[in-house]
């Protein structure tokens, strides 16, 4: 009896030490939360360089078109000096330039999570909201439409795309979607 006692005990030892040697070995020694945030970060930069290369291809469509009110690279029309239009102006430029700045390319510079200055940028293109209506009354061909709507659409729809299967892999909500580096940014 006392050597059954033994060996049940030696046999509960012992399946105690294999459990914890596997556990402890499935566990690889790297992963650290912080580990884990670079690894996320380096994942994030390497899509939006992708996204910002097909950013590129657009990007002249994109200056001709928007980039008087939303970027750093507004070239002012010759009746910009007349008295009250330029204060008009300048509100329209600084109104645009918060809600998007195209100025760095992608990722753009928005309050907004990337998703969704995406899909408001297609919404309003396609609803010819923008550029605005005052804004092409003095600037004509300004419009997106055409061949170089599709080509627009066919961008953000692959950058939507892009992004949401990056906030799937990491489960990140889609409306809060920013850089991880912003969030450094936005503690200093």
């Amino acid at each position: 009896m006392f050597s059954i006692k033994r060996i049940v005990i030696a046999t509960f030892i012992i399946c105690i030490i294999i459990n914890t040697q596997i556990s402890y070995s499935a566990v690889p020694k790297d992963v650290t939360p912080e580990a884990e945030i670079n690894k996320m970060k380096a994942e994030q930069d390497s899509l939006y360089a992708i996204i910002n290369k097909g950013f590129q291809k657009i990007k002249p469509m994109l200056e001709y078109s928007c980039y008087d009110c939303h970027s750093t690279q507004t070239k002012e029309p010759w009746y910009f000096n007349i008295p009250g239009v330029s204060s008009f102006i300048k509100s329209h430029i600084d109104e645009g330039l918060e809600h998007l700045d195209f100025t760095n390319g992608f990722p753009f510079k928005t309050k907004e999570s990337l998703l969704e200055i995406l899909h408001e940028m297609k919404e309003e293109v396609e609803e010819g909201e923008m550029p605005l209506l005052s804004y092409r009354i003095m600037h004509w061909g300004r419009l997106i439409e055409g061949e170089q709507q599709d080509s627009l659409f066919q961008w953000i729809e692959k950058s939507e795309a892009t992004l949401k299967a990056f906030c799937d892999r990491y489960s990140i909500p889609y409306n809060t979607e920013k850089s991880l580096h912003d969030e450094k940014e936005d503690t200093e």
